[in-house]
């Protein structure tokens, strides 16, 4: 009996050392990872997306993590991450030459606006919230040129049923919502 507490202890002295010294290979928590074939899935247009580059495998970010749970419950904003020597290939594409970088895909896009703020969380929030006020306000913009002045109410209406498109598809719905908006009255 005094065998098999004496191996359960060695067991768990190993696993303590072995997580005290790996440092590659750990998850950050609500940090989705990103790879060469899982990439151009996540990175579709279809939502927000920020991307953090960096050099080596995975290991703990907690300002990415800090970030993640920020948006946990943005269902159209997503934070990842994707080690670049492992995808020499979207390392190159998005012509990453230092570490960490930053990208952000907006949703509705998949061309990417670089970063350069601080690493920190308050700064990265910040970013992103400003890239996605940008978006509401080019809706504003596109009502403007049209000649009418809808309230905040008609907009977020609008954003929500729009959200979801492509760029080139919630512009007709943006517009078709202006047109049908209108009353004629004879």
């Amino acid at each position: 009996k005094m065998t098999g507490h004496r191996n359960y202890l060695l067991v768990v002295v190993a696993l303590f050392f072995l997580s005290f010294f790996q440092t590659e290979g750990v998850r950050t928590v609500g940090v989705l990872e990103l790879d060469s074939f899982s990439f151009d899935k996540i990175v579709d247009g279809s939502k927000n997306v920020f991307v953090q580059f960096v050099e080596f495998n995975f290991r703990e970010l907690p300002e990415l993590a800090k970030l993640a749970k920020t948006f946990q419950n943005d269902k159209n904003t997503i934070i990842a991450l994707v080690g670049a020597n492992d995808n020499s290939g979207l390392r190159d594409k998005f012509h990453v030459k230092k570490y960490p970088s930053f990208l952000f895909f907006p949703q509705g896009t998949k061309e990417a606006i670089r970063y350069y703020g601080p690493s920190v969380h308050d700064d990265f929030a910040s970013f992103i919230n400003n890239q996605l006020h940008s978006q509401l306000s080019k809706l504003r913009q596109l009502a403007s040129e049209y000649g009418k002045n809808l309230n905040e109410n008609t907009f977020i209406e609008l954003e929500l049923s729009v959200k979801n498109l492509p760029e080139e598809h919630s512009k007709f719905v943006f517009l078709s919502s202006f047109i049908s908006s209108f009353r004629v009255e004879l």
